[in-house]
């Protein structure tokens, strides 16, 4: 099976790594390189230099790739999955929560573990370490529960593009059997990746391993679906390791044995 991963390069690399000794050919078109803001510590607001926030949110592992102040770093992190918790122990954070979910479950998660005054106002700040551009409104369905939050961008994604010259040989002869998404953003730029070299046409013969419904939905038009179990790493991971026992066969795709959230055709 080969698969085309579109994660960045450090996330895909590591993929790559685990797809290939499980016996999988793979290849990377990472689509979106993260470009860390090393000045974002300067632009913190005065009061949370003077009065440190309760916690930080994150929401990816990049939210560490310029790294942390000490003063940040000993503060409790709540992140959004377990690879967004390892980069923050990396960074030199102690107390780490992982919501092993999506926005919605880390927005939950700070509704737990953040409290609030008796009349509903934050007794206690959040510092969320965000991306430039960012999925959901993680700040605003925390400010809209009665918590205080300040929004900081730490890092940029910067969308491809163009596809490398051998991942756009490998869809030109329809080698590629699945094709790895982890966000909306990836897939539109692999789509309109697709759309530059020519090859808009062959979407609808590709198989694509979404980490989620709304990674996916860019992709609408591809032949088949399908999605992790729950919105996180492991769980593609598992899916996409599954796959292998579904390998076209003469056209025939058999189910993979590790349950997918969502399976289908072009409707995703």
């Amino acid at each position: 099976m080969l698969i085309l991963t579109l994660r960045p390069a450090d996330k895909a690399s590591r993929d790559a790594a685990r797809w290939r000794a499980a016996g999988f050919d793979v290849l990377a078109a990472p689509m979106l390189a993260i470009v860390p803001m090393v000045d974002w510590p300067a632009r913190l607001p005065q009061g949370l230099v003077d009065r440190p926030p309760a916690a930080l949110l994150a929401t990816s592992a990049a939210a560490f790739a310029a790294g942390l102040p000490p003063a940040l770093a000993a503060l409790p992190v709540l992140c959004v999955g377990a690879s967004t918790a390892a980069a923050a122990r990396a960074a030199g954070c102690v107390v780490v929560e992982s919501a092993d979910g999506d926005v919605a479950a880390l927005a939950a998660l700070a509704r737990r573990r953040i409290r609030t005054d008796a009349d509903g106002a934050a007794a206690s700040s959040l510092l969320y370490l965000a991306g430039r551009d960012r999925t959901g409104d993680l700040a605003g369905d925390l400010t809209r529960a009665g918590l205080a939050v300040t929004t900081v961008e730490t890092y940029a994604a910067e969308m491809a593009e163009t596809l490398p010259a051998p991942v756009v040989a490998a869809l030109a002869a329809g080698a590629v059997d699945v094709v790895v998404v982890a966000s909306a953003r990836t897939a539109r730029a692999f789509a309109a990746g697709l759309v530059r070299a020519g090859l808009a046409d062959r979407l609808a013969g590709l198989t694509v391993a979404a980490i989620s419904a709304a990674a996916a939905a860019p992709l609408a038009g591809a032949g088949r679906i399908l999605t992790a179990a729950t919105p996180d790493g492991e769980s593609l991971d598992r899916l996409v390791v599954a796959l292998g026992a579904a390998v076209p066969n003469n056209g025939a795709w058999t189910e993979p044995d590790a349950g997918p959230g969502t399976s289908g055709g072009a409707a995703g």
